[in-house]
């Protein structure tokens, strides 16, 4: 009796690794024969701004399963022709051709398609598609300049910029700075500022893209009583500067000692230099390329305000 017994256990652990043995081989079996999948990853939006583009990757997490690694990858797009015989093809756009997971480089017209073929170790091969679409802000370089007494409002034009690729709506809008203004997030607002001010908005699209600043607009706060091109003579020049931002500005004797105020998009004075006499050569700072306000003040009474442009 205890000899059936071991015989039983016996052939019952032999049974076990068997059914063990089955399993390993056939999920083994399984993996080499199954079928391969290729995943291009979801289609996706580029935002064209003007000087600025997001870097896409294509591609899933992961790129290929099933079938037999290692794998190899080819994209490639519908072949572009242009006259003259040249031709654009997956490499001119991706960085590699090759790779799982390509970086996108570059994006012609407002929408292309590029196709992914996964070959595994077994020569299994598999396909999948990614769709590509874009948006591109046109601006133009327009500045707007409006003249209005203390107290006054004004109406802001709506910004110059014409969305061009799949028809993108505008989705919201954004006024800086906000100070004077009735609604930030209007198409035109009504703005009543203080003081001179120069504004400017920014966009966002239905998907997500972005442009901000062309076109500013300056508006000059007048204060009733001051005649400036009657009163002070006073002239600055040039108010286009190059590189080498220098400017010029005469003031009459009677008021050296005035001080000259630059004022950036924001309000914020960022350059002050006293005027000690008639004629002043002025260099400014290091200024980024844009818009500013300047003013010249003899304590807190304007003398002159206008604005420069530093290309």
């Amino acid at each position: 009796m205890p000899q059936l017994l071991i015989m039983t256990k016996h052939y019952f652990q032999i049974t076990i690794r068997v059914a063990l043995f089955s399993l390993l081989f056939l999920l083994f079996n399984f993996n080499v024969h199954s079928q391969c999948l290729a995943d291009a990853g979801p289609n996706q939006h580029w935002c064209r701004n003007v000087g600025i583009n997001d870097s896409l990757i294509l591609g899933g997490n992961p790129t290929s399963s099933g079938g037999n690694s290692p794998y190899t990858y080819e994209w490639s797009v519908d072949s572009i022709g242009f006259p003259g015989g040249s031709r654009l093809f997956a490499s001119d756009f991706l960085n590699d051709t090759t790779l799982s997971n390509p970086t996108l480089l570059d994006f012609l017209g407002f929408e292309m398609t590029f196709y992914l073929k996964v070959e595994d170790s077994l020569g299994a091969k598999c396909y999948d598609t990614l769709k590509l679409t874009s948006t591109e802000f046109l601006r133009f370089n327009v500045t707007y300049s409006f003249k209005i007494f203390d107290g006054d409002s004004i109406q802001l034009k709506s910004p110059d910029v014409v969305i061009a690729g799949n028809m993108p709506r505008i989705d919201s809008i954004l006024w800086r700075p906000n100070h004077g203004l009735i609604d930030s997030n209007a198409i035109n607002p009504w703005a009543k500022p203080s003081r001179d001010i120069i504004y400017y908005a920014t966009i966002w699209d239905e998907y997500g893209c972005s442009q901000q600043g062309v076109p500013f607009q300056y508006v000059d706060v007048e204060y009733i009583g001051i005649d400036e091109a009657n009163q002070f003579p006073i002239e600055v020049f040039p108010t286009i500067l190059s590189s080498e931002k220098s400017m010029a500005i005469h003031i009459d004797h009677d008021h050296t000692g005035a001080f000259l105020k630059i004022i950036d998009v924001l309000g914020k004075e960022i350059y002050s230099e006293k005027l000690l006499k008639p004629f002043n050569q002025i260099t400014l700072p290091n200024l980024t390329r844009g818009i500013y306000c300047y003013a010249i003040l003899n304590g807190n009474t304007p003398l002159k305000k206008g604005n420069i442009i530093i290309q």
